[in-house]
C-alpha cells in the first residue's frame, strides 16, 4: 500500500506494502487553493429588519461586489428585508452569504443557465 504525504511544493509517496499500490490521498487538504475575497455585505442598519424568510430558498441571479470587481453568480435567496436580500452562493466549504441590495437580485428558474453577455 502507498501512503501519500502532501507539502505545498510536491507530493511524496512511501511504500508501506508493495503488494497493493493504493494511494491514500483522501482527506489531504490543499492549502494553495485560491479563494476570492469576501463580497461586501450590508450592515444591519442599512438593510433593516428581516421581513421574510424563504423556505425553501429561492433561486436567483445576484450581483456581488468584491473589493476589485462586480460578479454575477447563481445564488439562492434565504431572507429579505424591505430593501435587501440575504443571498448564498458557492458549494461545500466555499459556500458564502451576504446581504445585498434588492435591486441587485433577479429571479431565476432552476433549470436556467447563465445568460451570455451581449
Amino acid at each position: 500500500m502507498w501512503r501519500g504525504s502532501s507539502s505545498a511544493a510536491a507530493l511524496s509517496f512511501t511504500a508501506v506494502s508493495p503488494a497493493t499500490p493504493t494511494l491514500l490521498l483522501m482527506g489531504v487538504r490543499r492549502r494553495d487553493r485560491w479563494l476570492p475575497p469576501d463580497a461586501f455585505s450590508l450592515s444591519e442598519e442599512a438593510r433593516g429588519p428581516v421581513v421574510r424568510k424563504f423556505d425553501p430558498p429561492m433561486p436567483v441571479w445576484a450581483w456581488l461586489q468584491h473589493p476589485e470587481r462586480l460578479v454575477r453568480v447563481e445564488a439562492v435567496a434565504l431572507a429579505a428585508s424591505s430593501d435587501a436580500v440575504l443571498v448564498e452562493w458557492g458549494a461545500g466549504q466555499a459556500k458564502t452569504s451576504a446581504w445585498i441590495w434588492r435591486a441587485a437580485v433577479k429571479h431565476r428558474a432552476t433549470d436556467e443557465t447563465r445568460p451570455t453577455p451581449e
